[in-house]
């Protein structure tokens, strides 16, 4: 297959040890909404609303596509056989860096899912010829993010207030990581 056609037809997907992320399309939108169903989830992901509705998961699924286009954005669901367990996205931002952000099912948290996920989405980011750092926030009130993040090497970097889809900020710390 010529070089230009293969490149054009390849998908990015990344496979973990127990984890298959695939780039968010269409046919995701009541995985996603699985994933983001819980009250405690839309409190900790800025621009989640609650109570969730399918049209959110659908709104986010169509972000994922257009901006998969464009090479700016890749937001990956996860799953586990064929089990939804979580998502994560790669956000490009000026300056050779991207913000990656993630969140994992109510049911399946507690299970190193969100470390793993990371881990993978990490790999990925370092291999975009366009990305040289990342950075990510974590709410102050979210320790088990906070220690996901130390846990795969990113370092506290200050504070910042991160406004959310209910009108309100949440204090946050920010952490970053280079390549």
């Amino acid at each position: 297959m010529p070089q230009e056609a293969k490149k054009e037809n390849q998908t990015d997907e990344i496979i973990s040890e127990r984890l298959r992320l695939e780039i968010i399309t269409g046919k995701d939108a009541a995985d996603v909404f699985h994933t983001m169903n819980t009250q405690s989830t839309a409190d900790m992901v800025s621009f989640l609303k609650w109570p969730m509705t399918m049209d959110q998961a659908q709104n986010w699924c169509e972000h994922s596509m257009r901006e998969y286009k464009t090479r700016k954005e890749f937001l990956f669901i996860a799953r586990n056989d064929s089990a939804p367990v979580g998502c994560i996205g790669i956000h490009k931002k000026p300056e050779r860096k991207a913000e990656v952000g993630y969140w994992v099912a109510g049911d399946k948290q507690g299970l190193g899912y969100a470390s793993e996920m990371l881990k993978a989405a990490i790999a990925f980011a370092f291999r975009q010829p366009d990305i040289d750092g990342l950075w990510a926030t974590a709410a102050i009130a979210n320790d088990k993010s906070q220690r996901v993040l130390e846990k795969l090497g990113f370092v506290k970097a200050g504070t910042k207030s991160v406004p959310t889809a209910k009108g309100h900020d949440v204090e946050s710390h920010t952490y970053e990581l280079a390549r």
